[in-house]
């Protein structure tokens, strides 16, 4: 029997007090009720920024999703390393003590304690009037489209972590999708039903938000469509000539934009096996521009030394001001080391690959990963508190499965190589090498290693292909975790 299950509200004295220090400076009360909050409509704008902020939280995206538990599933780092700790049991695909089962029950709640605050705006702020907001009619319904793909993309990250991949082709039910709020309770779903929910809210999202990101004035004063530039996602400041003056405006690489919102229906839609719409929302993503300038480049070998989160082809991200001391704080202290597993040594297959040279430093016999250290070149502060969610190379990567799944294996080489020249890898190098299915699955896995290393998405790519070569002790039940154990499915 399902246990109910009430979702609480986040207090909303944090969310109105917590800001993402980038894009919106907030000073209430220390104390706010949920009614007062939504009284203006800058609360709306707290509220939306908490769930940013929620998501960045060490459960999800501040560590166990990027640097931490997801990329010990990933075989990233040399398990010995996390000798009674959590990740020895995620290492070997344990989820059965009690600390495995802490870290499984964070994710859980936290995730759908943010969606949750998703639906509380979403039912919100639908029958607001466009008057309420600063920004009118384009404020209102880029708050409510950032929401409404804030929460499909949310229960895409329960559904990746708690339900078998599409490819299994499981029929039992998983997950519960929530759409209201206060709910005491929605019925769990089959995987198909869930991504069908996620699908409908993302494109439905993606409707809203597109009108703001493409805004242009008549006299052309203000323009909107320049802010999805490199120049203007993560590093924009006011008193920029063409820059947001409004904060809450500005940073759309931390925020659900058109791009971000596309790119992502891209991953889910690969999820899914349905190649052709994920190659045409990643093509999408690519060919974004502003007066035929890309919105979305490779970054270039010499940028790179500045930046290790390597921005100029970063689509989305979170933030956390305190990444760089959190992370070193973690995974180099005195009982665990993040020591990269033995394999990345052979894993590059060239020499000038900036991904080797650059973000990773080798010590005597070890190896270690840098994408969450201070940059050693000369480069933005700006980009410490980076926490990267999508990238240009998973578009390349999904649109050569889409060839792939065509047996066009000539164009799915091309894709990879695309990324490779992007990363100042030598020209042409898998010539010959993918030829099948199964070659093209050793490249693309090959490359996934080396592109997402804490990025937390090498494990959810196994698992998506449902590739067990990751390490001998997978299996099927591997590749999901067990509900928390307050929840049960019927």
């Amino acid at each position: 029997m399902k246990k109910t299950y009430i979702l609480l509200l986040a207090s909303f004295a944090l969310l109105a007090t917590v800001s993402c220090e980038k894009w919106l400076d907030v000073n209430p009360a220390d104390e706010v009720t949920e009614e007062n909050l939504f009284k203006v409509g800058s609360g709306y704008r707290n509220a939306l920024n908490g769930v940013y902020k929620s998501l960045s939280s060490s459960s999800l995206y501040g560590r166990e999703l990027t640097w931490g538990m997801a990329d010990v599933l990933g075989q990233c780092y040399q398990s010995y390393n996390f000798y009674g700790h959590a990740y020895s049991d995620f290492a070997s695909y344990d989820y059965t003590s009690d600390d495995a089962k802490s870290v499984i029950s964070s994710l859980w709640g936290e995730a759908y304690n943010a969606i949750a605050n998703c639906n509380n705006i979403i039912g919100r702020i639908e029958n607001e009037p466009d008057s309420k907001f600063q920004g009118g009619k384009l404020e209102r319904e880029m708050i409510l489209g950032e929401a409404l793909a804030l929460r499909g993309f949310i229960h895409f990250v329960v559904l990746s972590y708690f339900a078998p991949a599409p490819v299994v082709g499981d029929t039992r039910n998983w997950i519960p999708y929530y759409e209201t709020f206060p709910s005491t309770g929605e019925p769990y779903l089959t995987v198909d039903a869930v991504l069908e929910r996620i699908i409908r809210d993302m494109k439905r999202g993606y409707e809203l938000v597109e009108p703001f990101d493409t805004y242009c004035s008549e006299d052309g004063m203000e323009d909107h469509r320049k802010w999805l530039q490199a120049s203007y996602r993560f590093y924009a400041q006011q008193g920029w000539a063409d820059a947001p003056q409004d904060p809450f405006l500005a940073y759309r690489g931390y925020r659900m934009s058109r791009a971000a919102i596309s790119a992502l229906l891209a991953r889910v839609y690969n999820y899914a096996g349905q190649h052709d719409l994920a190659a045409t929302e990643a093509q999408r993503v690519i060919d974004m521009n502003y007066n035929d300038l890309k919105y979305f480049e490779f970054t270039d070998a010499a940028t790179v030394a500045g930046d290790y989160k390597m921005c100029k082809d970063l689509i989305f991200a979170l933030s956390d001001v305190n990444l760089v001391r959190n992370y070193e704080s973690y995974a180099q202290s005195p009982t665990m080391e993040f020591v990269l597993s033995y394999d990345f040594d052979n894993l590059f297959d060239s020499g000038s690959d900036y991904r080797l040279t650059t973000l990773i430093s080798k010590s005597g016999w070890s190896s270690y990963p840098k994408r969450y250290t201070t940059p050693s070149g000369s480069g933005s502060s700006e980009t410490l508190d980076i926490l990267p969610v999508i990238r240009l190379s998973e578009m390349y990567y999904i649109l050569a499965e889409n060839y792939a799944a065509k047996n066009d294996y000539t164009n799915a080489t091309a894709m990879l190589e695309t990324v490779r020249r992007g990363r100042n890898c030598g020209a042409n190098m898998l010539e010959g090498l993918i030829t099948d299915q199964a070659s093209f699955v050793v490249q693309l896995l090959k490359e996934v290693r080396r592109e997402f290393l804490e990025e937390g998405l090498t494990f959810l790519y196994y698992k998506k292909l449902n590739d067990t070569s990751l390490n001998w002790s997978l299996t099927d039940e591997s590749f999901y975790f067990p509900l928390p154990e307050n929840e049960t499915v019927n």
